[in-house]
């Protein structure tokens, strides 16, 4: 009995601590969100400059 209340314990106070743990704003969401779509946005941009014009243009410059 003993044993078994010593495990659940730990996931009792876990589970309070999520449910009292302040969660964030919206408005902060809202700008992480913004955040990790500009991050993507640039990436692709550049992902797609090294695809389509930066090695077909070392490609005829190189010769090769």
């Amino acid at each position: 009995n003993r044993l078994l209340m010593q495990i659940i314990q730990p996931s009792d106070y876990s589970s309070t601590h999520y449910y009292t743990h302040p969660h964030p704003s919206p408005k902060f969401h809202l700008e992480t969100d913004m955040a990790t779509v500009i991050g993507f946005s640039i990436m692709v941009f550049i992902g797609l400059f090294v695809k389509f014009i930066h090695i077909p243009v070392n490609n005829i410059t190189v010769g090769g």
